[in-house]
């Protein structure tokens, strides 16, 4: 197969941590929905489906950051494979949504010790 381009392996990793992270906000919200926490509560870490919104919450602290640096891996090893390897868009959009969650990660607790402190 003359014209046959392989799929840069890290852009594949990257895209499949993307798609985690957007699959585990969507359960997160319908599990919310379907399993609001008891009255006196208002966080869904007291509902019962609380074990799953832990998992899913620490998973994203994993995926965040894996997806926004196999994204850069992927970027930097299909540039130098000189056309031998495709991936770039998986490597972008695995890239961009690695970057808002790492950046919400970091951001996230700055807001909550502000409110804290007010």
């Amino acid at each position: 197969m003359e014209g046959y381009v392989k799929v840069n392996r890290w852009s594949v990793v990257s895209i499949v941590c993307a798609a985690l992270i957007v699959l585990f906000y969507l359960l997160m919200f319908v599990l919310i929905m379907l399993f609001p926490a008891p009255p006196p509560h208002t966080s869904p870490f007291y509902s019962v489906a609380a074990p799953l919104h832990w998992f899913m919450a620490f998973a994203q602290l994993i995926l965040g950051p894996a997806a926004l640096i196999t994204g850069i891996i992927a970027l930097k090893r299909i540039r130098k494979s000189m056309g031998t390897e495709n991936g770039k868009i998986l490597a972008l959009i695995g890239l961009i949504i690695g970057g808002i969650q790492t950046a919400w990660i970091v951001v996230l607790p700055i807001f909550v010790f502000i409110s804290i402190q007010h």
